[in-house]
C-alpha cells in the first residue's frame, strides 16, 4: 500500500514495484489510505511523510494505535526531507525505515525486504 500525495512519485514506485510483480494499493492522501487499510490487507505500507491535511507522522501514529492486527503491519517512509533527526523522528513515530526521495529501486528492494524479514523474526507477517 502506498500513501502517496504526487501522482508522479506514486508512478514511479507503481513502475518499480511491477518490475518485480508486485502489485500496489495507492492513496493520495492520509485519510483515503487509512480507509483503504481497513478493506484489505497489506504486507508493508509505504508513506510519504509530508503530506496536506494528514501528514504521514499522523498515519503511522493512527496505524500503530489501532487495537488489531494492522497495528504491527512494516512501515516505510518515503521523504524528500532531510533534516537532522529525521531517520529517528520516524522511527520514534513508528515507522520500520526511511528511504529518501529520490526513490531509487535498490533501496525501495532493500528496505521492503529489511522490514518484512524483521516483521519474520518477530512472529510472523501480520498484516
Amino acid at each position: 500500500m502506498l500513501i502517496e500525495d504526487n501522482e508522479m512519485n506514486r508512478q514511479v514506485v507503481r513502475d518499480m514495484l511491477a518490475v518485480a510483480g508486485l502489485q500496489i494499493d495507492e492513496a493520495s492522501n492520509g485519510p483515503e489510505g487509512l480507509r483503504m487499510l481497513d478493506q484489505k490487507r497489506h504486507d508493508v505500507l509505504l508513506v510519504d511523510l509530508r503530506m496536506p491535511g494528514m501528514d504521514g507522522f499522523d498515519v503511522i501514529q493512527k496505524v500503530r494505535r489501532r487495537r488489531d492486527e494492522l497495528s504491527t503491519m512494516a512501515i516505510v517512509v518515503i521523504s524528500g526531507d532531510d533534516g537532522l533527526h529525521l531517520r529517528s523522528d520516524c522511527l520514534r513515530a513508528g515507522a520500520d525505515d526511511l528511504i529518501a526521495k529520490p526513490v531509487s529501486m535498490q533501496d525501495l528492494f532493500d528496505s521492503i525486504g529489511a522490514v518484512l524479514a524483521k516483521r519474520a523474526l518477530l512472529g510472523g507477517l501480520i498484516c
